[in-house]
């Protein structure tokens, strides 16, 4: 099973595409193709063989599922728990019709500016203000 790698990791599915922001580090990212998926089965308890025997059932060969998770674990933004949670589909989920290369893209250009902490109230200082 997995779980997000820690608390500072917030992710939103927008249309195409999940976007992922490290708070701690400053830097995002863009999960499209069947990385949406995968994200989501991995979210919602699956593990990754449960995934990758769904993906060569439905799809027919190796899926770039092991790639794919593996730049999710290099990049600390999930991580292996050893606890048991029962897999289920998450809420809305509908199986691609057909195979697309999970896509993993990172993006470091707002760092600066998501490190700034814009989360937190706003005091006389105004917005946005660098953390203590």
């Amino acid at each position: 099973m997995y779980t997000l790698a820690n608390n500072g990791i917030i992710h939103e599915l927008l249309d195409n595409e999940i976007i992922v922001a490290n708070l701690d580090s400053g830097i995002y990212y863009s999960l499209r193709g069947n990385g949406i998926h995968i994200w989501q089965l991995l979210l919602a308890g699956w593990s990754f063989e449960q995934i990758q025997k769904e993906w060569t059932d439905r799809y027919g060969a190796n899926t770039d599922v092991s790639s794919f998770v593996s730049q999710l674990l290099d990049e600390e933004l999930v991580r292996s728990n050893d606890g048991e949670k029962q897999a289920s589909l998450p809420e809305d989920f509908t199986w691609p019709s057909e195979y697309s290369p999970p896509l993993f893209e990172k993006y470091e250009e707002m760092k600066d500016l998501l490190l700034l902490d814009p989360i937190h109230e706003v005091d006389e200082q105004g917005w946005p203000k660098r953390a203590e």
